[in-house]
């Protein structure tokens, strides 16, 4: 999940909100859920175990630049190494406002898609085009509108 400058408002209200219901469909289905959240730095969460982590991330209000390359690195890595989550689904919730990562972490990322790993994206607002759409197998757009400020008469 993206917790840059740029998610702060509505954009972090929904994404937490997603975060809430994976976290009960995770539970439901009797699966794991690990949550990444990132700027520019990546703080990894085990959201079955680390309660305490899981609520300091509900704490804090987006910050910073957004650079996807060290949450992609940890995500490969859990991919590649924890048994858990070798047949995980990778969801990035996020605005999407941010550059690509480094070619080889695109073909880790196209390699394990074709390894059967689904990467979904749910991009909140509607900008710019995205320039990820290629490299995950959905991208799904959540629009939201800005609340117009109340004048005074």
């Amino acid at each position: 999940i993206d917790t840059s400058g740029s998610m702060a408002g509505i954009p972090s209200d929904i994404a937490r909100s997603l975060i809430l219901r994976l976290l009960e469909l995770s539970r439901r289905q009797h699966r794991s859920l690990f949550v990444i959240a990132f700027s520019v730095s990546a703080r990894p969460i085990d959201a079955q175990k680390d309660r305490m982590k899981l609520l300091d991330f509900f704490a804090h209000e987006p910050t910073g630049n957004t650079d996807a390359t060290k949450m992609l690195q940890q995500v490969l890595t859990l991919l590649q190494q924890t048994p858990t989550y070798m047949s995980a689904d990778v969801v990035l919730i996020g605005d999407f406002r941010m550059p690509l990562v480094a070619q080889p972490l695109l073909d880790s990322i196209l390699s394990h898609r074709q390894q059967g790993t689904y990467f979904y994206g749910l991009q909140l607002g509607a900008h710019q085009e995205n320039i990820w759409t290629s490299h995950f197998d959905t991208i799904f757009k959540i629009p939201y509108n800005t609340p117009r400020k109340i004048r005074d008469k």
